[in-house]
């Protein structure tokens, strides 16, 4: 009896401890909140996307700087349950042992970009094609917003389509993420950004050639000839007015700045900068992925269009802006077409798009340690789901190992699938509050270990930044 109430007394005192070095962790972490907050996201990404990637560029399984950063853990990534699912037989949550083992079981209701943006944006789940709305259709809070409320700058970048779902998620609130007109209204007309860069021109085509003007993406004709003209506002005839918001509480409507052409990008990220800019790539749906010739050639096989800037130029400017804020800022740079290319089993281009993505990343790492540091700025990197099941060649999900063929050559692998999977993902963070990470790293994975929900990505951001 006497054994029994030491072993509990001193399991108390063991739970006590650990709660008061949590406790303290959690205090010093947040009394040293980061100034700037960066998170990158490869829409589509798994870690087989990053070894295969790796192989081809460097012969390697693991090259990237961000792959050996302090923090290297998993998340979820699972969608939940619309409430007007009737299907009692739906496996909500993940369960890594059915991972493991059945390719079936990932496949099943995964999430898509609009629910895992908006999970990751707001620290809330909700339904599949939500943009930042809950599931009573309301608006859910994000960073963005959290960064102008403590008087931050904020902004949002993408390869793909800027009014697409993962920008849009971090951005606005919609009940449907392809109400894209709408969605680009609400981003230009009434968000409070600072920044937003991504494709969508209505003038040019997937190779940066021109063609009839489609304005769906961009907000409306209308709305594209408000950001063209620099202009505050818009006088309908009928009396209505459409007017820019004003970011900085003087009381006066904050125009965008607009810049196109690749030269212009490059000039953005030194020296003087605007209040506001919007970047639009001269290029309708992708910087690089949906661009003409061989879908399915190896790697850089198809010339790239030279017109349009990388997402590295595009990162780089974006900060040229944001940094201006002496508070600080928060950006969500994605690499969209990464699951673009992933839908069609493209390798080639998948890896271009990887390759895209983790020089942008190496971009943000040269920026932290050159213009900032590790004790201001926490950068993440991760993904908001994986795409398209990839593994090795004859492979199972116990054996999913890519192939090296060589450096530059394009590695053995293998797609299961031609969209979303509810597979881990990985994720990486480095710098002032990523401790944070292994405290939430709550769940525990078969093979990949300590993993948290994607909610938590912002519920991390939200405790740094004193919402809590």
């Amino acid at each position: 009896m006497l054994s029994s109430i030491r072993y509990k007394l001193i399991l108390l005192i063991l739970l006590l401890i650990s709660f008061l070095q949590t406790e303290e962790l959690i205090t010093k972490t947040v009394k040293e909140a980061p100034k700037n907050i960066i998170i990158m996201i490869a829409d589509g990404m798994g870690i087989n996307h990053i070894i295969a990637t790796n192989i081809y560029q460097y012969g390697n399984f693991s090259s990237q700087k961000y792959q050996s950063f302090p923090i290297s853990i998993y998340a979820s990534t699972y969608l939940c349950k619309n409430i007007n699912d009737n299907d009692e037989d739906w496996d909500q949550g993940y369960n890594s042992f059915k991972a493991w083992d059945d390719f079936d079981y990932v496949k099943q209701n995964p999430t898509g970009s609009a629910a895992a943006a908006t999970a990751m944006a707001t620290g809330k789940k909700t339904y599949k094609k939500s943009i930042g709305m809950g599931l009573n259709k309301q608006p859910l809070y994000n960073i963005s917003e959290l960064a102008k409320d403590i008087n931050k700058a904020s902004g949002v970048i993408t390869s793909v389509q800027f009014s697409h779902a993962t920008p849009a998620g971090f951005a606005v609130h919609n009940v449907h993420r392809d109400n894209y007109e709408e969605i680009a209204q609400s981003m230009i007309l009434d968000s409070k950004l600072d920044v937003i860069m991504g494709c969508g021109n209505p003038n040019y085509d997937a190779d940066g050639k021109k063609r009839d003007p489609l304005y769906k993406f961009v907000g409306g004709e209308v709305c594209w000839d408000v950001i063209k003209d620099g202009s505050s506002s818009y006088q309908f005839p009928g009396g209505s007015k459409l007017v820019i918001q004003d970011i900085d509480s003087d009381g006066e409507p904050d125009p965008w700045t607009l810049i196109q052409t690749k030269s212009e990008f490059e000039k953005m990220t030194k020296g003087d900068t605007p209040k506001r800019l919007i970047g639009v790539p001269m290029v309708t749906k992708t910087l690089q992925q949906e661009r003409s010739g061989d879908e399915n050639a190896a790697a850089f096989d198809v010339p790239l269009n030279d017109n349009v800037p990388d997402l590295a130029t595009m990162s780089k400017a974006a900060i040229n802006v944001l940094d201006n804020d002496p508070d600080g800022f928060f950006l969500m740079i994605e690499g969209g077409a990464v699951d673009w290319a992933s839908h069609d089993n493209q390798s080639g281009r998948m890896i271009e798009e990887m390759i895209d993505f983790n020089k942008a990343v190496d971009s943000v790492i040269a920026w932290v340690e050159t213009n900032s540091s590790w004790d201001e700025t926490l950068l993440i990197v991760t993904a908001d789901h994986e795409c398209g099941y990839l593994c090795g060649p004859d492979s199972d999900p116990e054996i999913n190992y890519i192939e090296r063929n060589g450096k530059g050559k394009m590695p053995g692998m293998e797609w299961h699938h031609d969209g979303h999977t509810n597979q881990l993902v990985p994720l990486f963070a480095k710098g002032v509050g990523s401790e944070l990470f292994y405290l939430f790293a709550d769940e525990t994975d078969m093979i990949w270990g300590s993993y948290i929900n994607n909610t938590e990505i912002a519920q991390i951001v939200f405790l740094l930044w004193g919402r809590y």
